[in-house]
């Protein structure tokens, strides 16, 4: 490592945002895939817009102002449709976010909690108003009362946004750098602790390379009892062997400590990879204004 690497890993990256002209624009293109014994069960590519309206330094952080677009559906099973469309509804009360960041750029609040739940109270009582008497998507209604009207840890908890704000501001010598929780999609009922860790990769006087991965805590013993229940008879008494992987590939702006693109994967698999779930962010800066 050179000494401009090892003064940027040292000194960690910084935003100056005097010199940067909002609203700063990227695209996403989220992929999500269910494979069992080499048939794709479901698979949904979808792609939106998003800005990053404004980004204000305060003494403890700073304070982002992000605005989603909608959604465009690239790739679907056509037996899944309506109920893409269907969730592709609750994006609305997130399209309009603002939120406070601490020192290594992690949420801490959301500054506009009474507009995001004013927004999904609108939806349940709009569009959603002929679900709520649907016993089969009342878990999901009130899951979303609750995501809606306390909406960090619902944040906290997404993989995109843990993904699209990583603790990448300020140093990060220590190991790990960040805990987050990590929803299975293998076994829906479980939720994994996760340290990520970061590994410097290299520097320039434009862009600064990082990887973020992820070690996960899992109770082994109960997760392969699950398995046992749900796919053991399916896969052919196949062992458990139960694989995961959670990593992103960052780039960022030297001179103005925004990202400049991510590649980022949630992977699992089970029985010697006879059942796989794939989720990828691919995030890409567009421009300023």
């Amino acid at each position: 490592m050179d000494d401009t690497s090892q003064n940027m890993f040292t000194e960690g990256l910084s935003l100056y945002t005097q010199v940067l002209k909002f609203p700063l624009s990227y695209k996403v293109t989220q992929y999500n895939e269910l494979n069992m014994k080499g048939m794709i069960l479901n698979v949904t590519k979808t792609e939106f817009d998003f800005n990053i309206a404004s980004f204000n330094k305060t003494d403890e952080g700073a304070i982002i102002h992000i605005k989603l677009g909608s959604h465009r559906l690239l790739e679907y099973k056509g037996i899944f449709k309506k109920f893409i469309d269907f969730m592709s509804l609750f994006n609305i009360p997130f399209a309009d976010i603002q939120l406070r960041l601490n020192s290594k750029g992690i949420p801490v609040e959301v500054l506009n909690q009474p507009e995001i739940f004013t927004r999904w109270v609108n939806l349940r009582e709009g569009e959603l108003k002929t679900f709520l008497t649907d016993n089969s998507v009342k878990p999901i209604i009130e899951g979303a009362d609750k995501d809606f009207s306390d909406s960090l840890q619902a944040i906290k908890d997404s993989l995109f946004y843990q993904f699209l704000l990583p603790p990448v501001y300020g140093e990060c010598s220590q190991k790990p750098i960040h805990k987050v929780i990590v929803q299975s999609q293998l076994y829906q009922s479980e939720k994994f602790p996760v340290a990520i860790e970061e590994n410097f990769i290299s520097s320039t006087p434009q862009e600064v390379e990082i990887i973020q991965a992820g070690k996960f805590n899992i109770d082994w013993s109960k997760l392969e009892t699950l398995y046992d229940k749900q796919y053991k008879a399916i896969c052919n008494d196949a062992k458990f062997d139960y694989n995961v992987l959670y990593q992103a590939k960052y780039r960022y702006l030297t001179r103005y400590g925004v990202m400049r693109d991510c590649i980022a994967e949630f992977l699992e698999d089970t029985a010697n990879k006879s059942i796989v779930s794939k989720q990828t962010f691919n995030i890409q800066f567009i421009k300023t204004n």
